[in-house]
């Protein structure tokens, strides 16, 4: 079977283009910069600077710009710069600093000051001290940028895939990292380790004796990577959609399983039950159809502003499905999207064809996969990916792209200690959603084994990224970073409401 590493290509673009725009260079570092220091200016919502013309009832923030070394390994080499803005604490005697680390890898923070409602769900942290919005190494206005943009458009054999498509993204990414090392930038460090330290550089900078940590998704997998070394400053961490140290890389049965949920849901649902009692064999018909005779989207090329014929295989199709099988926001498209490829129609599927092809023509950031192919993959994990990829009905496509890029990469793994299990005194509230297969539940039950202080909230029919919007949920978080524990143990939200069959629109 012909493989493309397009998911997590995929994965990245979207948060990471609609970051700022930061300049590429860094600078070469005397020993005198090496202690962390801040360079702190004002910013509106749209990143312009103090001074600049604008609304002058528009609000204002803190942006503070962290110096650190790029590679700690080595001393006298360059510096980089990390972009972080800071949300005054409104009590009267703040508490250690908050730090939100996003996800992605890749995904900046500082962007959420651009949405009056995503940032007022930060108003209630700010009640227990500062809270933090920080672009880590490689993303948004942090320098440098590894944003890598292209001057010509996908193939149109992308999601097929085609051996020419492969070579295509293949050598995109070559380039793109080529032209990366050839401003200097040391992509070996851009990895999980490094950014953990530069949260204990950040810590000291602010003069903060602790930090408090609220991560998303690959942000546990950093704040992970932070108990580990530097636990005795960390205060209460909360970690929503969990990725350990030995979780990148995913299990295929993973998803069989999400499908397999799905699939009862649906059935004992009014709207799609009658027309699909079993999305799993209406599964395998789709990706049987799909082997036989692809099926042809026509869309509008924005890249050679011309109509277009995508073809669409069953790897192509899997693809499609592990981007948003775990997002609640689009998971309830799903029977009806598999019931009409499985039909041989494309109503549905050109949807997400065009969306997905769009943002494959925008770029990649290179940050993701080094920080991913640093984080590797244990040999245990490894042997049971390929045992389960035998059988499952997305074989290994979530991780080819592993072993299909990270050599471009070179030597970068960070090694078996890193992966290694983690036991901590530090108060860790673990939050799973119950319809999250990108970080699925049992990932966190495995973490908080070595968390004598950790809990668990689960939160039922939630997806990943339906956990931190609800309100129940936010109120559990305070209530753990104010005080080291909640009462919440579970949160439940309703069943999907599924679209019919026969719905082609969005």
């Amino acid at each position: 079977m012909t493989r493309t590493p397009l998911l997590h290509l995929l994965l990245i673009v979207t948060a990471s283009f609609a970051a700022f725009a930061p300049p590429a260079a860094a600078r070469t570092a005397s020993p005198s910069e090496c202690s962390p220091s801040i360079r702190w200016e004002s910013v509106a919502p749209d990143g312009s600077p103090a001074g600049a013309e604008q609304d002058s009832a528009a609000p204002r923030f803190e942006l503070g710009h962290l110096t650190v070394p790029e590679n700690r390994s080595r001393p006298e080499g360059r510096t980089i710069e990390l972009a972080f803005v800071r949300l005054p604490s409104t009590a009267a005697e703040p508490g250690d600093p908050i730090v939100y680390l996003n996800g992605g890898p890749g995904q900046p923070a500082t962007p959420l000051i651009r949405s009056p409602e995503r940032l007022a769900a930060f108003d209630a942290l700010r009640d227990l001290g500062d809270v933090i919005l920080l672009d880590q190494r490689g993303t948004g206005r942090s320098t440098p940028s590894l944003i890598c943009r292209w001057s010509e458009p996908p193939d149109p054999t992308v999601f097929l895939p085609s051996d020419e498509s492969i070579a295509d993204l293949r050598d995109r990414f070559a380039r793109c990292v080529e032209t990366l090392r050839d401003d200097g930038i040391d992509l070996s460090a851009f990895n999980t380790r490094e950014s953990a330290d530069d949260l204990e550089d950040l810590r000291r900078a602010l003069g903060a004796e602790r930090l408090r940590l609220l991560a998303f998704s690959y942000g546990s997998h950093l704040a992970m990577a932070t108990i580990r070394r530097h636990g005795d400053h960390l205060g209460p961490v909360v970690a929503v959609g969990i990725e350990g140290p030995d979780h990148t890389w995913k299990l295929p049965f993973t998803f069989d399983t999400q499908v397999a949920k799905i699939a009862r849901l649906a059935a004992a649902d009014a709207t799609v039950g009658p027309a699909e009692p079993d999305l799993v064999a209406t599964l395998r018909k789709a990706l049987d159809r799909l082997a036989d005779q692809p099926l042809v989207v026509t869309l509008h090329d924005p890249f050679r502003d011309e109509e277009v014929q995508v073809p669409v295989g069953p790897d192509g199709f899997r693809r499609i499905l592990l981007w948003d099988l775990g997002d609640t926001n689009d998971l309830p498209w799903f029977p009806a999207l598999i019931h009409q490829v499985a039909h041989g129609e494309t109503g549905l599927l050109s949807w997400f064809v065009t969306k997905r092809y769009r943002q494959v023509g925008a770029g990649l950031s290179a940050m993701n996969l080094a920080m991913d192919c640093a984080s590797g993959v244990s040999a245990t994990r490894r042997a049971r990916i390929e045992a389960e990829a035998a059988t499952s009905l997305f074989g290994d496509v979530a991780n080819d792209i592993y072993s299909l890029w990270c050599p471009v990469l070179g030597d970068v793994d960070l090694g078996a200690v890193f992966r290694a299990p983690i036991a901590s005194d530090v108060p860790t509230l673990f939050v799973s959603g119950t319809l999250d297969c990108k970080t699925p539940p049992f990932q966190a039950e495995e973490l908080r084994w070595g968390f004598p202080r950790g809990q668990t909230l689960t939160v039922v029919n939630a997806g990943h990224e339906s956990m931190l919007p609800e309100p129940e949920v936010q109120r559990a978080i305070v209530e753990f970073l104010a005080t080291g524990r909640t009462g919440v143990s579970r949160v439940e939200l309703p069943s999907p409401a599924f679209v019919p069959v026969d719905r082609t629109d969005r």
